[in-house]
């Protein structure tokens, strides 16, 4: 082989390594087009502009998607890529900033904004981590208060509301039992219909240390819309109302026809109003030691 061909052959080797090296940019580019992140709600992100010091901390996208930046105010980005959310943040700053060629935008922590409304003690939106759960967003916003139906919370996003059995995951620990969260969602936690129409503080402590029997074996618990829930001595003659009556009498929220009781092992309902109006004494079953009411 002459020189002459050995420097031509070298030549179209240069010319085919340049054009697959431009090949390959170009395929690498069109890919990473192609995975551009989309911006959700909490994620916080760097908005690099050299020279101005508004932009040396982060920013975080809040719960309706929307960035505030410094002179030009509120702009909506969640939802976007991150490349036409720099175009979007390019053209709302060229209004009051002159050199925007160097302009950059990248995701520094992904985060979960989500809504903890319904039996919480703070109900609110919560800002979590990107691996946050539903018990992580119940406990940033105070954690249940008493009376929460466990079995049945439900995560709404969008128009779907899914409802699942946080007792389950309390009980199992396993991440089956819940939803995963994302930014957006919204959790709601429901109130026991054992409650009533206004909320009841107690717990097992409160009703024994109200009433008049504490301990003592065979005491009679009333506990729901009436005035002083308690634990109360039995005693042979009493009925249903006298134990009422000694708890305070109910509130203006009883549904005096359905006063539930638990009388040794059976279940019983009791209809006051009926009762009342007619004066029929044997709508009054007898209580047992032990009642529940």
């Amino acid at each position: 082989m002459t020189r002459f061909h050995t420097i031509a052959l070298y030549m179209m080797l240069a010319v085919l390594a340049a054009l697959s090296l431009s090949l390959s940019t170009a395929l690498t580019a069109r890919a990473a087009d192609g995975e551009q992140p989309t911006l959700t709600a909490g994620d916080i992100i760097e908005i690099v502009l050299p020279g101005e010091p508004d932009f040396d901390k982060p920013f975080q996208i809040d719960g309706r998607g929307i960035v505030t930046l410094p002179e030009v105010g509120a702009l909506s980005i969640a939802g976007v890529d991150t490349d036409t959310a720099r175009r979007r943040i390019h053209l709302v700053l060229s209004s009051a900033y002159r050199d925007l060629s160097q302009l950059q935008l990248r995701i520094k922590e992904r985060r979960l904004m989500v809504s903890v409304m319904g039996f919480v003690k703070t109900p609110r939106d919560v800002d979590l981590p990107a691996n946050g759960n539903v018990q992580m967003a119940i406990s940033a916003a105070g954690g249940l208060r008493q009376g929460a139906q466990l079995n049945l919370l439900q995560l709404r996003r969008g128009d779907e509301t899914i409802t699942f059995d946080y007792k389950r995951y309390l009980d199992t620990g396993s991440p089956d039992a819940i939803p995963a969260l994302r930014s957006g969602d919204q959790v709601f936690v429901p109130s026991s219909p054992l409650i009533g129409n206004v909320e009841v503080e107690f717990d097992a402590r409160t009703l024994t240390a109200a009433g008049d029997a504490g301990e003592e074996d065979g005491a009679v618990k009333v506990f729901g819309e009436v005035q002083n829930p308690g634990t109360f001595s039995f005693k042979a003659d009493q009925t249903v109302v006298d134990v009422i009556m000694r708890a305070g009498g109910l509130t203006r929220y009883a549904g005096v026809e359905k006063i539930r009781m638990i009388n040794g092992d059976a279940p019983v309902v009791v209809d006051l109003k009926k009762y009342f109006d007619t004066g029929a004494v044997r709508l009054l079953p007898g209580l047992q030691p032990g009642a529940t009411i």
